[in-house]
């Protein structure tokens, strides 16, 4: 749930690449066979519109003409030199960062949804990950080694190309800026050199907390938190199945599109009551994406996982308590 990675998006992903090429290169395709086409045509054309007769007492030469073949020509030079120049930007120029931003509030929901997704691995992959999930809880370490190769470690690299665009960094936020890009390459050196301790280089908690606020500030309109919040208390009223519950994530800057996180702290205190109340759960999540068109993401603690709870809350950083 955390992360909707599947063999079949995958492949679909990579079958879209294969049959709808980048629509750049294939402009540049275009006007480059086209200016060859242009140049090659006039040729042909008077090659075979030329005619010669030689006789004896004379020879004889004719040779169609027409005044558009010089422009024809450099029209089709033209096409040919600028799909080079388009061939060296594609080539040579793709990876440089196109996106300038103002200051970081501007860059700020770019921000987010990369520092989202690694949020959401870290917390269902990473290290003494998906305690009290209720869906599947134990993952092979290979998996997040993956998964913080091929997805945090480019989405991290994303975030520094937007730290290093900005027009401007107020004295306020450059501390904090110059933290996050110090993470960043630690993490990176961690991830080649499992060895490296990267500790005196953790993630900034208050780099996150500036973000999402910039993001909270920006989507205040669109925020459906209260709503959601009301619904689960009267769902849950009288259940006895939540001591408090948190709402975290997306939905707290109003940019959910397909789920709504939900951390809660059980009263069950034995595992019998455990499973009951993750089939209570699941119907609520039912109940919920009728009602929403979301799914419900919880993340649900015993009274048996306190610790893990607490170390769970530490990590999700800012949150909203609904009940």
């Amino acid at each position: 749930m955390a992360t909707d990675l599947s063999l079949r998006s995958i492949l679909l992903e990579k079958l879209n690449r294969l049959i709808n090429p980048a629509f750049e290169w294939k402009f540049t395709w275009t006007l480059l066979i086209a200016g060859l086409a242009l140049i090659g045509y006039q040729r042909l054309v008077q090659l075979a519109g030329s005619i010669e007769i030689i006789r004896p007492e004379a020879r004889i030469k004719l040779e169609l003409s027409s005044g558009a073949d010089v422009a024809l020509s450099a029209l089709g030079i033209v096409l040919v030199l600028l799909s080079c120049l388009f061939f060296y930007k594609l080539k040579f120029l793709s990876n440089v960062d196109k996106n300038r931003y103002k200051n970081l509030s501007a860059a700020a929901k770019d921000l987010r949804k990369l520092m989202e997704e690694n949020r959401r691995i870290f917390l269902s992959f990473g290290p003494n990950s998906s305690a009290g999930s209720t869906g599947d809880i134990r993952h092979d370490p290979s998996t997040w080694q993956k998964l913080r190769r091929d997805t945090i470690c480019p989405n991290n690299q994303n975030i520094k190309n937007i730290l290093t665009s900005l027009d401007k960094i107020s004295a306020v936020e450059k501390p904090l800026v110059e933290k996050m890009v110090s993470h960043i390459e630690a993490f990176e050196h961690h991830c080649k050199n499992p060895g490296y301790d990267y500790r005196e280089n953790q993630f900034p908690r208050e780099f996150a907390d500036l973000i999402s606020a910039y993001c909270a500030r920006a989507n205040r309109r669109t925020n459906k938190v209260q709503a959601y919040a009301a619904w689960l208390r009267e769902r849950v009223d009288g259940l006895n199945v939540v001591e408090q519950a948190h709402i975290f994530g997306s939905a707290l800057f109003g940019e959910e599109t397909s789920d709504v996180d939900l951390v809660v702290k059980s009263p069950a205190s034995d595992i019998s009551e455990v499973r009951h109340q993750s089939d209570l759960w699941k119907q609520v999540a039912a109940d919920f994406f009728a009602k929403f068109n979301l799914r419900l993401h919880t993340v649900v603690f015993s009274q048996l996982e306190s610790d893990s709870y607490a170390e769970f809350i530490s990590k999700i950083g800012q949150r909203k308590k609904v009940i």
